[in-house]
Parts: structure tokens; sequence; C-alpha cells
């Protein structure tokens, strides 16, 4: 439901769940009793909320990839996107996680299936190969 300001002309109003969908060609008009103006007509969308989580967690890397100690861990970075890939540009987000940390809330995702891999870079930005991929279905 909505309301309009009449001294100011202000539309106001809160969707609630089941209102998603787009209402189109929406006309408002004044009218003095004498003249009347029509505003260019408008659409609105109505978009599910977006409230979904995903905890992503990891074991942190102690040796390099040459079997070496692992002595200058920067952080990491987390990949993900709607997609299953294989390299770090086909996933549409990256957070960085700084290192000491190996578990990461990810929330307000979107109904769809999520794709997850993680990364490890050192102080230099040497950055490592992606992960095994995780995913998980957001309803």
């Amino acid at each position: 439901m909505g309301n309009i300001r009449t001294a100011t002309g202000q539309l106001s109003g809160a969707p609630t769940t089941g209102d998603e969908g787009t209402t189109s060609n929406i006309l408002i008009s004044v009218s003095d009793g004498t003249a009347t103006t029509v505003l260019p007509a408008f659409n609105v969308t109505v978009m599910a909320a977006a409230d979904g989580t995903a905890s992503i967690s990891w074991t942190p890397p102690t040796t390099n990839e040459d079997g070496s100690v692992l002595d200058d861990l920067a952080g990491y970075k987390l990949y993900y996107g709607t997609t299953s890939d294989t390299t770090t540009a086909d996933y549409t987000s990256v957070i960085n996680v700084p290192s000491g940390v190996a578990t990461y809330l990810i929330e307000n995702l979107a109904p769809a299936t999520y794709y997850f891999a993680v990364t490890a870079y050192d102080f230099s930005g040497n950055e490592s190969v992606l992960s095994g991929e995780a995913n998980k279905i957001i309803p």
C-alpha cells in the first residue's frame, strides 16, 4: 500500500513478500477542477530480498607451491559467483581476507547457486592457484 503526501507530492510505500514483479505504465495526474496535468508513465519493479548467507572456511597453507616454508602469507582472496569457474578472472566477485582469518561469512546473497574458491597471496603479491571449488544453493 502506498501513500501520497498532498503537500509535497511525495510517494512512499513498502512492498511485502509476494509483491515481487513489475507494475507498468503507472500514471499520476493532478487536477484543480479546471485543468489536469499527467506525469509521464513509469514502471515500478519489486525484487525479492537478498537474504541468503554462505559461510566459507579453509585450512591455511603452511608451504609454498614449491614445498618451501610459507613465511610471508599476507592474506586470501575469496572468489565467488553464480557460474562454476576455473580461473580467478571468471568469478564475478572477490573479497580480500587478511591472514589469520580462515572463515568468512558472505551475506545478502540472492537466490541462486553460488560457487566459491580461495587463493592465498604473499606480501610480494604472488597469488596461489585456486583451491578446489565449493558451492551452495541459496533457495
